[in-house]
């Protein structure tokens, strides 16, 4: 019989679409031995975060293994929340399966996801694989290109308005330059869960459509309403505290944004809507860029 060796299978796992996690069942706290990179995308948290950690310290609520669930038919399923890094909490279900070294009692838990009624929304918008951007977990560009051109056709039916938030990570090349790519895609990861976690309606949509930049699309806000959201999220990714050093914005990583908003009309293209989006991102980088000269300056004279 082929046998697998333990790289191939850790590559297996790391490689998963649901969040993977074993924990250490031979003391009372459950320590997290390994967490796949699919957790990342769901609590913000990097997986070196969470090695090492104590499982109890990580629940909002929810229930833990016990020394029953290694008896044979004990696999259930355990209703967790978890503490995010951003500050928020993500539901998430977990099939528990003991993992035994030798006979007898448990040597470890293996927790696999289980999709939930509070699994990410992207992922339910989405619907196949092929629509996702595989770093992130979020919806890519072809699937938002998709629902953009779906969304534009209802509300120009019905005649509401649509909005669209372009956010873009600063610095991002001197963040890759300074720290790597393993360090750019876990800072990727943590900006995209902050901004997929917040929102809080069924019909909004995130996608990310290139290297840095990711995009909103939500019904019915005007632009007011819009740029008060996209700032919340834009602080919710300062709080992060993803420290940049080489940042001429902040000392941590920061996304600037740009807003789009129209009623659509017979006559109008869906990529307005992005190409408004674009402007406005360029005009609060251009004015940001020109305040900084004028601080220098003024320093230097």
């Amino acid at each position: 019989m082929f046998e697998i060796g333990k790289k191939i299978l850790l590559q297996a796992l790391d490689n998963g679409s649901a969040g993977t996690v074993i924990l250490d069942a031979r003391g009372s706290t459950c320590t997290v031995l390994y967490a796949n990179a699919a957790m990342e995308d769901l609590t913000g948290w990097d997986v070196s975060e969470l090695h090492g950690r104590d499982l109890g310290e990580l629940l909002a609520s929810g229930e833990l293994p016990h020394a029953e669930d290694g008896l044979p038919g004990g696999n259930r399923v355990l209703a967790q929340r978890w503490h995010c890094r951003d500050g928020g909490e993500q539901r998430i279900d977990f099939q528990l399966a003991p993992l035994f070294d030798r006979p007898g009692a448990p040597a470890y838990w293996l927790l696999s996801q289980v999709p939930g009624p509070d699994a990410p929304r992207v992922l339910r918008r989405s619907g196949r694989s092929g629509s996702l951007d595989v770093l992130t977990g979020l919806s890519n560009r072809q699937a938002f290109d998709e629902l953009l051109r779906r969304d534009w056709g209802i509300a120009r039916r019905e005649q509401r308005n649509l909005t669209m938030i372009l956010f873009r990570v600063n610095e991002l090349d001197a963040y890759r330059d300074l720290f790597g790519r393993h360090s750019t895609d876990s800072c990727l990861r943590k900006v995209a869960h902050a901004i997929s976690g917040s929102l809080h309606r069924a019909g909004d949509a995130v996608a990310r459509i290139d290297t840095g930049d990711f995009v909103v699309l939500i019904g019915g806000a005007g632009k007011s309403q819009a740029a008060d959201f996209a700032a919340r999220i834009a602080a919710k990714v300062r709080e992060l505290a993803i420290h940049h050093p080489r940042s001429g914005v902040e000392r941590y990583v920061t996304v600037s944004f740009g807003i789009g908003s129209a009623t659509p009309t017979r006559n109008a293209a869906a990529d307005s809507l992005l190409n408004e989006a674009e402007a406005g991102l360029r005009a609060q980088i251009d004015a940001r860029e020109r305040d900084t000269a004028d601080d220098r300056a003024s320093d230097a004279g």
